[in-house]
């Protein structure tokens, strides 16, 4: 891999704080672009975020900014239905949605410098992070998640399971 000059300069310069607080948060990042936020962030969150945001690793800490994630065609998925890849952890994730062209989500975005950095990162997969990535979507108004298991599309979430529905 190569860097650019600013990301070198900063990993020259990184302290082990910001490096902690940004691996901590590396098992959250989607798409390799954008970590997915609670509609409500305070104490310890409100703190990293700010951290991390001063440092220069991610944007949108003021929790003024979203992602709109556009959806494509599935060929498995009845007409009805629309689906959003996506990816955490080096998982593929499939979002379907109702009859919508897009779905917003509350996100920070890695600045370029947080890209190359995270790079750098061995991902371990994190059951629980990945579980709290879920949950954030499941609350876009989506229908299922699914990741595919030998080769097949396995749902983690749907709508049915959470509302107690068979």
């Amino acid at each position: 891999s190569s860097f650019s000059l600013k990301t070198l300069r900063f990993i020259s310069e990184l302290d082990s704080k910001t490096a902690q607080t940004f691996e901590s948060y590396s098992v959250r990042i989607c798409n390799g672009s954008f970590i997915p936020l609670p509609e409500a962030i305070d104490g310890k969150v409100f703190i990293d975020i700010n951290h991390l945001e001063s440092a220069g690793l991610v944007q949108g800490g003021n929790g003024l900014m979203s992602v709109r994630i556009k959806v494509a065609d599935s060929s498995f998925l009845p007409s009805s239905k629309r689906s959003i890849p996506f990816f955490n952890q080096l998982r593929e994730l499939t979002v379907i949605v109702d009859n919508a062209a897009s779905i917003s989500i509350k996100a920070l975005f890695l600045t370029d410098v947080g890209k190359e950095l995270l790079s750098l990162f061995k991902l371990q997969f994190d059951e629980i992070a990945f579980n709290e990535v879920i949950e954030l979507f499941s609350k876009t108004g989506i229908a299922a998640i699914l990741t595919t298991v030998d080769g097949l599309p396995t749902p983690v979430w749907t709508k049915a399971i959470e509302s107690g529905a068979n």
